[in-house]
């Protein structure tokens, strides 16, 4: 690619067994101007050179992870394994991308979130906290995670939900409509909304626990 938008430089240190070089910009584009110093990456596939994408302050990029798009990781971010940033997507402070996941569109993972396995995480959702996505499980739309919520296996979180403390969320659940849930366990089978929990089952938010394959439908 003759028109380039950053270089590696000769600026190197070696990170969890890798030698990561920092990055400088060789043109302006978005908030990033010509000769801009940026994080780190192991190699140029790394960081496409086309798009806004780019890397912040200490923010890391190694193995065959792959920024693209208009995607920003910033802070102390790690990016590893085969994972992919795409869209207009932003991982800051020390969120922990890994595995073969996929974070992409506008989602935004932060403070010490780790994400990882096959992991999807789109639109406009938020992953936060010290909270943990892994398995195959999927957050979209307006979903946002936090706390140190747990949800993995084939999960679905979606909507307006908002899973934070402890909640764990596993098994073949679907989350969607404004659900709120600081605490419990949810597992093997469920399509939940707030208005399910409150009116079927009769139950104070945040206590759902243990129950097996029970399917609930919008209503």
């Amino acid at each position: 690619m003759a028109d380039k938008k950053y270089e590696l430089t000769k600026e190197t240190i070696e990170w969890d067994g890798y030698i990561l070089h920092r990055i400088k910009a060789l043109k302006d584009f978005a908030d990033v101007k010509k000769g801009d110093i940026g994080g780190w990456i192991e190699k140029e596939s790394n960081l496409s050179q086309e798009g806004n994408c780019w890397i912040y302050d200490e923010g890391k990029v190694y193995e065959d992870a792959r920024i693209s798009d208009n995607a920003s990781i910033l802070g102390e971010a790690l990016v590893e394994d085969n994972a992919m940033v795409s869209g207009s997507a932003q991982i800051f402070s020390f969120a922990h991308i890994y595995g073969r996941t996929l974070i992409s569109e506008e989602a935004t993972i932060f403070g010490h979130a780790s994400v990882c396995d096959f992991a999807c995480i789109t639109g406009r959702a938020k992953i936060g906290g010290r909270s943990k996505i892994y398995g195959k499980a999927e957050i979209y739309e307006e979903a946002i995670v936090g706390g140190t919520a747990d949800v993995s296996g084939y999960s679905y979180i979606k909507g307006q939900s908002y899973l934070h403390g402890d909640t764990k969320v596993f098994g073949n659940t679907t989350i969607g409509g404004e659900v709120h849930l600081d605490t419990g366990i949810i597992s093997n089978g469920y399509w939940v909304n707030q208005k399910a929990i409150d009116e079927l089952l009769g139950l104070q938010k945040n206590t759902i626990e243990n129950f097996d394959n029970i399917h609930f439908t919008e209503i």
